[in-house]
């Protein structure tokens, strides 16, 4: 069994994996204030109540964009674990190609979502990942990272409508059975949910379109599945895109990879 952890800005997910295959997840909130010692506890427990051995962990891999916390991880982890926890970094063997101007601004999540990716579709992809930011990337079947863009996700664009505006309440949003709302909740519900859909749309059929190709187009992050149902049907959803990707680096890190 593997223990892979991909930590965010907002959240922190924890799985444990054997033979490329989820046993459990855990999710919680990324936290810049906790110690060492506190993830340690979390973790410990989630192990504990999903009754597994940290001795039976063979071992761990972290994803991570929040650098002020890798160290309290890493150290955490190993302590659970009793072996070293692997880091994304640009010391690591991925497999994967960046075809990019400066290779070392890209996120380890999009690596890992890049190889989880074309491991299991062999196919090109343009991958969607929606989270804090909301990041839309292209990589090839040969396992190239040809760019992408960034915006803001959905939940960063509900926060700031009820944090820079005096009267637009917080809400959870939900689609409302109309597209044209009759109240603030459904307005701000239908602008937010479809925006974002409208957003994904339109940013994978220009890119689709000057990639020239056809291409696997695949949700995945916290929200990714709060918007399939306002695409059409050649979007897909695999919420373990990045946890298959951590999970494969692991094994040409470990085992193929020496």
């Amino acid at each position: 069994m593997l223990l892979l952890l991909d930590l965010g800005n907002t959240s922190l997910n924890v799985a444990v994996y054997q033979e490329r295959q989820p046993v459990c997840f855990f999710k919680t909130y990324s936290d810049k204030l906790k110690s060492e010692n506190e993830y340690q506890d979390l973790i410990s427990q989630f192990l504990f109540y999903k009754h597994i051995e940290p001795l039976n962990i063979e071992g761990a891999i972290l994803s991570s964009v929040v650098p002020s916390l890798n160290k309290r991880l890493l150290k955490a982890v190993s302590s659970i674990i009793n072996k070293p926890c692997l880091l994304i970094s640009r010391e690591i063997k991925t497999g994967l190609a960046l075809k990019l101007d400066n290779p070392s601004e890209l996120g380890a999540d999009l690596i890992c979502g890049s190889i989880g990716a074309v491991n299991t579709y062999k196919e090109d992809c343009i991958i969607i990942d929606l989270g804090t930011a909301s990041k839309i990337f292209l990589v090839t079947k040969n396992k190239e990272y040809l760019g992408g863009a960034i915006a803001p996700g959905l939940r960063l664009a509900e926060e700031t409508l009820w944090t820079k505006t005096a009267q637009l309440p917080e809400i959870d949003p939900v689609m409302p059975k109309t597209f044209i709302g009759k109240n603030t909740k459904d307005c701000m519900s239908i602008g937010i949910l479809l925006g974002q859909a409208s957003l994904v749309k339109g940013l994978v059929d220009k890119m689709e379109e000057e990639y020239q190709k056809p291409v696997k187009k695949i949700l995945t992050g916290g929200d990714g599945e709060m918007i399939l149902p306002y695409l059409d049907k050649s979007y897909i959803y695999d919420k373990n895109l990045v946890m298959d990707g951590l999970y494969d680096i692991y094994i040409h890190n470990s085992r193929k990879g020496k």
